[in-house]
């Protein structure tokens, strides 16, 4: 899943760039690691810690699915290979010394060992849905408040532009405010760490659930007044769909052409999302904000485009 890179830095600036996304993981030899093992093999000591010679670097909370399935396995994997290597480089020579002890044959079996550091452990038990069932549901329940926003007028009988206008100003930033809220509480509900999230993550966690419902809420109503009846429902699930998969899997395990994904709500949304869980790690809060705020400018001249044509049409 894309390529390793020999750098000379140090633990502490390894550790800050997984920490802010430039990498997924990192793999640090420690000072003297080799040194030290030789010494450990040489007179026998079991004092020597082979397992702090290498320590590799993920962080969990940037993509859960992905560093588990992906990210993970290729850095114990490079590290199995340099233990490999150590072997078959040194092992033979040291094996031929008739004055190795039996613990000195065991460090040097045992070899370069790692320390596996996780940044931030993602404690949610619904970890694999956040970034499937977790787009999903937002969106598909603003399809139902919006259906019964349309139905509205038969109950209520036809609204003048400005009464359409006005009650939708009212009911539409409800709703979508109310999804978010629900889904705060979701995150917190399975949350598994003994202190859950705090208030302020509750909070950001609502307003960018807010945003996504209501961008949702928007683009729906502009279908409904914009598109015959018969093609809304493909066109939600359509939207649906690219939403979940563009938050499915991290930009970079995709071809070029998906990097279009990076103008989706729901990716941006996720980005977020895991930004906020993690208290800041792999920031794109530059990236992320701006484009949900996009898709709101873009689209609420629109919904009151669309909605001035369907009232019209409907007093007609």
């Amino acid at each position: 899943m894309g390529s390793f890179h020999l750098l000379n830095i140090s633990y502490e600036d390894a550790y800050n760039d997984v920490w802010e996304g430039h990498y997924w993981g990192a793999i640090i030899a420690m000072p003297n690691a080799t040194h030290q093992l030789n010494l450990a093999i040489d007179d026998g000591s079991t004092l020597s810690n082979s397992s702090t010679a290498i320590a590799y670097i993920y962080n969990e909370a940037r993509w859960p699915t992905t560093v588990e399935g992906f990210v993970i396995p290729s850095l114990r994997q490079a590290v199995s290979d340099t233990n490999s290597g150590y072997l078959q480089n040194y092992g033979v020579e040291k094996l031929s010394n008739a004055n190795l002890s039996a613990n000195g044959i065991e460090v040097l079996l045992n070899g370069l060992q790692a320390k596996a550091v996780n940044i931030y452990a993602v404690t949610l038990g619904i970890k694999y849905y956040l970034n499937t069932a977790g787009m999903v549901f937002p969106a598909l329940i603003m399809f139902l408040y919006s259906m019964a926003l349309s139905a509205a007028p038969s109950l209520i009988g036809p609204l003048s532009t400005r009464n359409d206008f006005l009650y939708r100003m009212v009911v539409v930033p409800i709703m979508s405010c109310v999804s978010g809220i629900s889904w705060g509480l979701w995150y917190e509900a399975f949350h598994e760490s003994p202190n859950g999230i705090s208030g302020v993550q509750y909070c950001v966690i609502w307003l960018t659930f807010w945003m996504y419902a209501l961008i949702a809420f928007l683009l729906y109503d502009i279908m409904v007044g914009a598109i015959p009846a018969a093609f809304y429902p493909p066109m939600v699930l359509v939207y649906i769909i690219i939403n979940v998969t563009a938050a499915a899997f991290p930009i970079d395990l995709k071809p070029r052409f998906f990097h279009l994904d990076y103008v989706w709500p729901g990716y941006n949304c996720f980005e977020l999302l895991i930004t906020i869980l993690s208290h800041g790690s792999t920031s794109r809060v530059y990236r992320n904000v701006p484009v949900l705020f996009g898709w709101l400018i873009v689209l609420w001249p629109l919904d009151t485009w669309a909605n001035k044509r369907r009232s019209m049409a409907d007093l007609a």
